[in-house]
């Protein structure tokens, strides 16, 4: 790891406690996620940051961010993973707003198998939304950002992290904490199909995410011009499977993406 050098560049992104710089190592480009040096970087959030670097380094799918290294040299602590040039899932469907409906549902069938993949081995990703979702230079939809993820076996739930308009309802409107479920992230991921419907050639539709405080989701508009949400009626009954209210009927990831197999050209 020493020909990676970032001291000079500036990051690309920044977020409440990281730094993502790109990166040279071995002639690839890579993307640096770097715990910044801050009052607010408390010995909790090191240990949030140190739990991502192994929930991370022991993945390997191909809908799911490419592992490279962890960089541990004192307070300098950082994850290095695969740059993904294409951005995540809102920034590449905005830059292809022409984007044909079987292109959009096969990267939602990505993002359902790399679900399937975490899942299986027990991880919860409690944070999944399109911004989470990345797509690499041959167009290929891989899960990243695993910062607020836990195992399953965890015995409570804290309700810090993850982004509101994504979260399930029970971790919004319970006060006791909620128990680990797989659930959470089928809700997440249903929000996710819906975003990328919406993302058309006029932009994100006014109505996105409309969500009032009794939890009510979004509806299907059926609009006759150009900027029709780009969903199949068979994908829209999945979303609704997706995101009823009560966890226990939700499907399992599994079942997400056999389902969506059966609809798309994969």
């Amino acid at each position: 790891m020493e020909a990676i050098s970032i001291a000079d560049l500036k990051p690309s992104t920044v977020g409440g406690f990281s730094e993502v710089y790109i990166a040279r190592l071995a002639g690839k480009t890579v993307a640096v996620k770097k715990l910044r040096q801050c009052q607010e970087s408390s010995s909790l959030v090191r240990q949030k940051f140190i739990r991502e670097a192994m929930i991370t380094q022991v993945l390997d799918h191909d809908n799911i961010i490419p592992f490279v290294s962890v960089v541990d040299r004192g307070p300098n602590l950082s994850i290095v993973t695969r740059w993904m040039a294409n951005g995540n899932l809102v920034e590449y469907l905005k830059k292809h707003p022409w984007l044909p409906l079987e292109m959009r549902d096969k990267l939602v069938y990505q993002t359902a198998k790399g679900l399937d993949y975490i899942h299986e081995r027990y991880i919860i990703h409690a944070d999944i939304k399109g911004a989470n979702v990345l797509v690499d230079d041959t167009g290929t939809a891989r899960i990243a950002d695993f910062g607020n993820a836990f195992y399953a076996f965890e015995k409570a739930l804290l309700k810090s992290g993850g982004t509101e308009r994504w979260m399930a309802p029970e971790l919004i409107l319970y006060e006791e904490d909620v128990r680990p479920s797989f659930a959470l992230d089928i809700f997440s991921f249903a929000m996710c199909m819906y975003e990328a419907s919406t993302i058309t050639i006029c932009g994100t539709h006014t109505h996105h995410f409309l969500l009032d405080i009794q939890w009510e989701c979004p509806v299907r508009v059926q609009d006759v011009d150009i900027c029709d949400i780009m969903i199949s009626d068979a994908m829209w009954a999945l979303v609704q499977d997706c995101w009823t209210q009560e966890p226990d009927k939700r499907p399992t990831a599994k079942q997400v993406s056999e389902r969506i197999a059966a609809i798309v050209i994969v």
